[in-house]
């Protein structure tokens, strides 16, 4: 079994590679410091059995950092760890994809306890548990737009990260090697999946979480 563990600290990663292997035994385990090593370690590797993310290192751009890595590694779950524990971060991380959400502030037994919860094929939010509709805040208009985000592929990605660029189709030919037609079939699945209808829409949406900041760690 292959892990990443993505934390900026280097005592806490060797404390998550403990309370993992407590949980799952034995593996092989990635470490990154920041956001762009995560990156590294994605796209280079088919699958982890677990992605550990620090919300809180550097490149991660809030939640903006999970989607993108997300998008690098498809198939591989992550667990938000954070020393936050308002139940609004764990509500964000399960919008964005996460199976998990493990605080910092859990002692090691409970934190294995929680690993191993998520090795069962449970989700793990423990700070929503008991949560009413009423105690839990409504999307907000970010949340849906980076939902519809992690709905497109990583070249879609690419070819809007070119568009926030204010790259024109030509220049994105060049950019990325592909064809004027490859390029507007590219923008027109990425207009329809963020329901807008102008590349001009789409740029706005794009810049309402700070795409391109997010785009330039990777």
């Amino acid at each position: 079994m292959k892990f990443l563990v993505a934390d900026d600290h280097p005592m806490f990663r060797e404390a998550l590679k403990t309370a993992l292997f407590g949980a799952y035994g034995e593996g092989e385990v990635f470490e990154a410091s920041c956001l762009l090593e995560a990156l590294r370690h994605a796209r280079r590797h088919d699958s982890f059995e677990l992605v550990l993310l620090d919300l809180d290192m550097p490149g991660m751009n809030g939640f903006a950092g999970l989607v993108e890595l997300q998008n690098a590694s498809r198939i591989s779950p992550i667990v938000v760890v954070s020393a936050y524990q308002a139940c609004t971060h764990a509500r964000d991380a399960s919008i964005y994809g996460a199976i998990g959400y493990v605080p910092k502030s859990l002692g090691r037994a409970q934190m294995i306890e929680a690993f191993q919860t998520i090795r069962d094929g449970e989700p793990y939010f423990p700070t929503l548990a008991g949560k009413t509709p009423r105690d839990v805040p409504v999307r907000s208009e970010r949340d849906e737009v980076i939902e519809r985000l992690r709905t497109l592929t990583p070249q879609q990605r690419k070819v809007l990260e070119l568009l926030v660029a204010g790259r024109y189709n030509k220049q994105i030919c060049e950019d990325l090697g592909i064809t004027e037609t490859t390029v507007k079939a590219h923008v027109s699945a990425v207009l329809h999946k963020l329901n807008v209808t102008s590349r001009t829409q789409a740029v706005i949406l794009a810049n309402k979480i700070h795409f391109g900041a997010m785009s330039s760690v990777g």
